[in-house]
């Protein structure tokens, strides 16, 4: 019987092999002895304590302790690397220079940078294979190696759903390792295969599921608190000292809870939902439909959005393009009606 749902390009090689994947983003580099410290104090992860190669996740804050934007961090030793999503790079710097006092640190937007993800299981045997350095991998950990005379960062990502390598330097350096994986059988993936595995996966992401109203110095009485994301245990550190908006993120972890959780959406077969739709419960918004996918596992769309807690998993959502079921996260093949 044929799959109610087709599978998209590059979606089997992402859950059983490896696939290239192109996705945009933003990049600042950290230099100066004070840099991880003066980091430190602006994010919710803890960066004080990283070495060379070594690597971690969390969120720039607002002072009032709002989701300013997500960030991967990576120490190499020489300089301490954030990849930012695409088109935040100068607004987050210009926003970090803002604290920059008597600290010792340069910071700076890298020209002529380019990204490449190798994932899939076998993502990082096809690395080795390549360029004899996906061993350095694990988690966000990774550093910094020569590739054909240039160097290159090499840093494991947990945000697609299935083990993922991110390859970053100059343009023509990606381009040619690019070639090289081309040349080994690895095609690119489709962006419907990449929703598919990370929505199906329930990770939410970056100005995609949530992302904040205003920009740095602006009013952050809307946006999203740490604990809304469904990212606190990857991107939130309770044992790190202070930082920008620690206090109220600290306070809310210790005392209260947020009004707003992460859950899963499924639709009707046959229909074709789409991003922004406001979901409401009888008659009431509780949430916006972030990313949303035609899932292959679940033979139907898919979609996560960050809803008020009031509407409880099993709840029937209204949407503009069909009703939809909410969840709790991860999908589970028992969560189908």
């Amino acid at each position: 019987m044929s799959p109610l749902v087709s599978h998209p390009s590059g979606y089997h090689e992402l859950r059983g092999a490896s696939a290239l994947v192109a996705l945009d983003a933003d990049w600042l580099r950290l230099t100066g002895p004070d840099r991880g410290r003066f980091a430190n104090g602006l994010v919710s992860c803890d960066l004080k304590s990283l070495s060379a190669g070594s690597g971690t996740y969390g969120f720039f804050t607002t002072p009032r302790g709002r989701v300013l934007a997500d960030a991967a961090f990576l120490e190499t030793g020489e300089d301490l690397w954030v990849e930012l999503a695409h088109g935040l790079g100068p607004a987050i710097a210009e926003h970090m220079l803002k604290y920059v006092v008597a600290d010792r640190v340069e910071i700076e937007e890298p020209e002529g940078w380019n990204a490449l993800r190798v994932a899939g299981p076998s993502a990082g045997r096809h690395l080795v294979d390549a360029l004899g350095v996906g061993d350095l991998v694990a988690g966000w950990h990774g550093g910094a190696v020569d590739v054909g005379g240039e160097r290159i960062l090499i840093r494991g990502d947990l945000r697609l759903g299935v083990p993922t390598i991110v390859l970053a330097g100059p343009h023509a350096a990606v381009a040619a390792a690019a070639e090289t994986l081309t040349a080994l059988g690895l095609l690119p993936a489709s962006e419907a295969a990449v929703s598919a595995v990370r929505i199906e996966d329930g990770i939410p992401w970056f100005t995609t599921e949530f992302a904040p109203t205003s920009g740095p110095g602006g009013d952050d009485d809307e946006g999203f608190f740490p604990q809304e994301t469904g990212l606190e245990d990857l991107a939130v550190s309770y044992e790190k000292g202070c930082y920008l908006g620690q206090e109220v993120v600290a306070r809310i972890h210790f005392r209260g809870k947020v009004n707003r959780v992460l859950r899963g959406l499924l639709f009707e077969p046959g229909s074709r939902p789409e991003p922004g739709a406001q979901a409401s419960l009888a008659g009431e918004v509780v949430g916006v439909t972030g990313g949303v996918a035609a899932s292959p596992r679940f033979e139907r769309p898919i979609g996560l959005s960050i809803v008020h807690r009031k509407a409880e998993p099993g709840a029937q959502l209204a949407t503009a393009h069909g009703p939809c079921r909410l969840v709790e996260l991860p999908f589970e093949s028992e969560s189908q009606p």
